[in-house]
């Protein structure tokens, strides 16, 4: 089984990518929750990473943001990245003055960069 740090990575990805779609193509939560037929907290646990998405939801996000479901499954990061991530976080926190909202923008935009380079 992956490690817990590992699982928490995948689905914290999988959600800024889907957030990142939705927005791209102007869904709202409300509206974008009511295609999938689920509540906006559920959506916003999705994005956040804190809700497993189930795999007939993945589906019809892949299609209704023009995605291969494919882009949006994040790989699996190695010890040596995962290892470094806390001190990375530490880092944004430092240059966010630790403002949190800073510090979710910042994080938000490095992921999205890193999975647009890893492809």
């Amino acid at each position: 089984m992956l490690p817990e740090r590992q699982i928490t990575y995948l689905y914290e990805e999988l959600g800024s990518r889907i957030k990142k779609g939705r927005e791209d193509l102007g869904y709202k939560q409300e509206a974008f929750a009511s295609l999938l037929k689920i509540s906006r907290a559920s959506l916003v646990n999705i994005e956040q990473g804190r809700q497993k998405a189930p795999l007939h939801n993945l589906y019809e996000i892949s299609r209704l943001i023009k995605v291969p479901l494919a882009e949006l499954l994040p790989n699996l990061v190695d010890e040596e990245q995962q290892n470094s991530k806390p001190k990375f976080e530490e880092e944004v926190k430092l240059m966010s003055g630790g403002n949190s909202e800073i510090q979710q923008k910042l994080m938000s935009f490095i992921k999205i960069q890193q999975s647009t380079h890893s492809k």
